[in-house]
């Protein structure tokens, strides 16, 4: 693990080494959710970005997917150099504006306008080809932390929301061992969906950059091979963005329209296993904002939760697994009891 100025010293050298600009400036950029370290680098002509972490695995990955996406035409940051441990890299500049600024405007305005509809269906039309055209050829060997979103996925994002959230919330009261095997009943139903392309993980408006009103995409890293409602589903309900359901209804259209043109929708099963989706990125949603803001005290997560909560007092109604899941329902009917802690806070 470096310093800041060990780091710095090693963008230094980069710049030396590969682009032959004269650093003006670096900037230590605003930390994320994640602990990866970025810098603005300003040269006389041009700004850069680097990046600095210590997990050689999870950077090998970013920068493997970054060229192969370059290589089929996605729009993704380019990679300029990388040190030889890996720990280090520099990529083009993207700006500061994401999707979700849009959004926040969107929000604040009490709608939604159609310049951020427009961007928003750019996005889900540039995830189609993530998932078609950047699975092609892609080397999932590097994925990080697995190639595939496989029955331990599953079970592992369900078992975040139990240790992350549940059990630091003494409100609810529930049976773990009722509750561990509704968690195997859904794993099992999950992994009956086709699950044989690219699947982004964390497709979210954050992660979306735009830069001369068109679309760019970041933090892809945890990207595998998986299925395609957990995309489409991450950026639909993104709590904080508060889509309307008639708008979510017409992105989920637009989405199905541009997917229709390499798969049949009813061939993969897309809707029966939809709500499955929903439910798993929101229990896990709810274990990151758990873990991210509750134990680590990152106070945008902790701001999270309500929405979070509001989301899935809104879908426990209208699950339609083919079995029962007697326990989780028990919890999901007890989640009421939590938000005016969390819309206090």
């Amino acid at each position: 693990m470096r310093n800041k100025q060990e780091i710095e010293e090693a963008i230094i050298k980069l710049m030396e080494r590969d682009l032959s600009e004269k650093i003006v400036d670096i900037k230590l950029l605003p930390a994320s959710g994640s602990s990866r370290s970025y810098y603005r680098i300003f040269t006389d002509n041009n700004t850069y970005i680097a990046t600095y972490n210590s997990n050689i695995e999870e950077n090998i990955a970013f920068i493997i997917f970054s060229r192969h996406f370059a290589d089929a035409n996605l729009p993704v940051p380019e990679i300029l150099s990388v040190n030889e441990e890996k720990d280090c890299y520099i990529q083009s500049d993207l700006g500061d504006v994401s999707l979700f600024n849009y959004v926040q405007n969107c929000v604040k305005n009490n709608t939604y306008d159609q310049t951020t509809i427009d961007l928003y269906k750019q996005a889900i039309s540039n995830l189609v080809d993530f998932q078609i055209k950047g699975n092609q050829g892609l080397d999932y060997s590097v994925a990080f932390p697995t190639s595939s979103f496989d029955r331990n996925s599953v079970i592992d994002d369900l078992n975040y929301f139990k240790y992350y959230f549940l059990k630091v919330n003494d409100e609810i009261n529930f049976n773990e061992s009722r509750l561990n095997i509704d968690f195997q009943q859904i794993a099992d139903f999950i992994m009956e969906a086709p699950s044989d392309l690219f699947m982004y993980r964390d497709f979210q408006s954050r992660n979306i950059m735009i830069k001369d009103n068109q679309t760019y995409f970041i933090d892809y890293q945890g990207g595998r091979k998986g299925p395609l409602q957990y995309d489409i589903i991450s950026l639909l309900y993104q709590v904080k963005a508060q889509l309307p359901n008639d708008l979510r209804n017409e992105l989920l259209s637009h989405y199905k329209k541009e997917l229709s043109k390499y798969v049949n929708i009813e061939n993969v099963k897309f809707d029966k296993y939809y709500k499955a989706f929903i439910l798993l990125r929101l229990l896990q949603v709810l274990g990151a904002y758990g873990f991210r803001g509750l134990i680590q005290k990152k106070q945008h997560f902790i701001e999270s939760i309500p929405y979070a909560l509001n989301e899935l007092i809104s879908l426990r109604d209208n699950l339609d697994f083919p079995f029962e899941t007697k326990e989780l329902s028990n919890v999901l009917n007890q989640i009421d009891k939590l938000l005016p802690k969390y819309q206090h806070t």
